[in-house]
């Protein structure tokens, strides 16, 4: 019997939607970065007129931020690009959850 109903539940949509999720991953700190201008954290803010910022992990304290009034990607991009061409490329790029951007650029809002 509880075999029957076990695999009764594996094959339910409602059982699986209920069920508990799988385990999280324990977290893993990141390397600090060789130097400025590295590794960046992206992130959009807002609703119709929004904010992109750029926040360097090297120097927390070296951000930039654009106003964007339409953030389809090509606006986004060239907004990246115009950024990176005064800074330069960076070696890796991550999006940053809003609230963690937030804490790390003071006066944004």
């Amino acid at each position: 019997m509880d075999k029957t109903a076990e695999k009764f539940c594996k094959l339910c949509h409602g059982c699986q939607l209920v069920a508990q999720p799988d385990p999280t991953k324990p977290l893993t700190s990141t390397t600090f970065p060789e130097g400025p201008w590295k590794d960046l954290a992206v992130d959009l803010f807002g609703g119709g007129h929004s904010i992109l910022v750029v926040v360097d992990y090297y120097i927390l304290h070296n951000h930039e931020y654009v106003r964007l009034t339409c953030t389809t990607s090509a606006k986004v991009i060239n907004s990246l690009e115009e950024v990176f061409s005064c800074h330069g490329l960076p070696v890796t790029i991550s999006r940053q959850r809003p609230a963690v951007l937030l804490r790390r650029v003071p006066g944004l809002l």
